[in-house]
């Protein structure tokens, strides 16, 4: 896990700032802006932590940020209810498919799937349609191989 025990609340402040104004400006634009801050793998999974180890306060970072009216989700209390499944690699600080799953699922406030733990236990493919959501990215064209099948 990396090591995240501080920041500048300087740098915070700047960076708030400048989320708040982005914000404002497409909103101006008619477009709308979620944050999400993304929880460190140390946030999550404090029960695999040593005793006393400090940790950054996701909340009070959030917190900057609400205050300031900046729209956010806070992933942090949907991913620590699955803190017991694998949603980080263990070598890795990154989220597995199952961790963006679960982050997604709150970004978007639906539940998640019945089921949803495990490897290969949760949807693999979950469209858009399934979820009442309609995206604004046209579909992918077909991937042709040098062979020129699709694939």
């Amino acid at each position: 896990m990396d090591k995240f025990t501080s920041y500048s609340k300087k740098q915070l402040a700047a960076n708030v700032a400048a989320l708040a104004d982005l914000q404002e400006k497409l909103a101006a634009e008619g477009v709308s802006m979620n944050t999400i801050l993304v929880p460190m793998a140390a946030q999550v999974l404090t029960d695999k932590l040593p005793a006393y180890a400090p940790v950054a306060d996701y909340a009070a970072i959030l917190q900057v940020l609400t205050d300031a009216d900046v729209d956010t989700t806070d992933v942090l209390s949907a991913l620590a209810a699955h803190s017991s499944e694998n949603i980080y690699y263990r070598t890795d600080h990154h989220w597995t498919s199952l961790g963006v799953y679960y982050a997604y699922c709150a970004w978007r406030d639906i539940e998640p799937a019945a089921g949803g733990g495990g490897r290969r236990k949760y949807p693999a493919m979950i469209s858009t349609v399934q979820l009442g959501i309609k995206s604004p990215c046209p579909p992918s064209p077909p991937r042709r191989s040098p062979h020129g099948i699709s694939t």
